[in-house]
């Protein structure tokens, strides 16, 4: 539901104003808003998708994906105070 914030300075725009409330919409256009408002808005937040993001950053490539000679760090000692 939605409400018109209206304004006036003077008792003759109040009045033309609430007057102008003073209707009803007819069933089917009723219909139609319903169904019109029914269907969701995309998403605020698409920039942030895999999708978007490959196609922002570098088309093609998926976000996460790693150069094919990449290769994780191998740590060949452990930590002091850990044994």
């Amino acid at each position: 539901m939605s409400r018109a914030i209206i304004g006036a300075s003077s008792t003759d725009q109040l009045d033309a104003n609430v007057a102008a409330l003073d209707f009803e919409l007819p069933a089917g256009v009723r219909a139609q808003l319903d169904e019109a408002s029914s269907v969701p808005p995309p998403s605020v937040c698409q920039m942030f998708t895999p999708v978007y993001q490959g196609w922002l950053v570098s088309p093609g490539v998926k976000v996460g994906d790693k150069p094919a000679d990449y290769a994780p760090a191998v740590r060949n000692w452990a930590p002091e105070g850990s044994g």
